[in-house]
């Protein structure tokens, strides 16, 4: 029983909601009165919508989708995280599901190309200051997961909590967002290679920042 890690919510046609979980936390758990009123919104009912064509990829093993894998993988390493009881293990498990979600065999600067890609994946609103925030906060994560695993840094370092908080924040975004912004049609397409989603990576931060280019004009 210690190694189950299920979890599961089901909801009932008169609206009330029932839950478990099989791995401990800190503290209560519980769900507040109008918790479900976070899935009526049009953006989380299509973000709902895709992790379901995503997760056909897991339950059919003849379906080759590169896409949805790598959401899936992405996700894996965030659940991890959340589910680790090491702040250092989990502030290194957090920037790899960002890894994993914008990376795309790239060997060089590699900070700076997750950067870029996570805050035009997040950005909420189309300013530099928006966008060098998101690509700040990415580095600093950066930064405390490259002194964790060159052991510069003590995994008990006061440090090492402020990558936790970014990290969390960080993945949880990109891999919404993400599932978002891939659509139906990328999570199902066969045929996607790394290559093909470098070019809309680098697309999308090219359109962000002439978007904010034009608008600071």
């Amino acid at each position: 029983m210690a190694l189950d890690r299920r979890a599961g919510f089901f909801v009932r046609a008169d609206g009330d909601l029932s839950y478990m979980v099989s791995t401990g936390g800190q503290g209560n758990v519980g769900f507040e009165d109008n918790w479900m009123d976070l899935f009526s919104s049009a953006d989380a009912q299509e973000i709902i919508g895709n992790l379901g064509i995503a997760l056909e990829q897991a339950v059919n093993p003849a379906l080759r989708r590169p896409l949805s894998e790598r959401l899936l993988d992405a996700m894996q390493w965030y659940g991890e995280a959340v589910r680790e009881a090491s702040p250092g293990a989990k502030a290194v498990k957090y920037v790899t599901a960002l890894e994993r979600m914008v990376m795309t065999d790239e060997k060089d600067d590699i900070a700076s190309l997750v950067s870029s890609r996570v805050a035009a994946l997040c950005l909420d609103e189309p300013t530099v200051r928006c966008r060098d925030r998101w690509q700040d906060e990415v580095r600093r994560a950066y930064e405390v997961r490259s002194r964790l695993v060159h052991g510069s840094v003590s995994p008990t370092s006061e440090i090492v909590f402020e990558g936790v908080r970014l990290g969390s924040q960080l993945a949880r975004s990109t891999l919404l967002s993400a599932a978002k912004l891939l659509g139906e049609r990328g999570l199902r397409d066969e045929k996607a290679t790394n290559r093909h989603l470098a070019r809309w990576y680098d697309q999308m931060v090219h359109h962000v920042d002439e978007v904010i280019m034009q608008r600071t004009a």
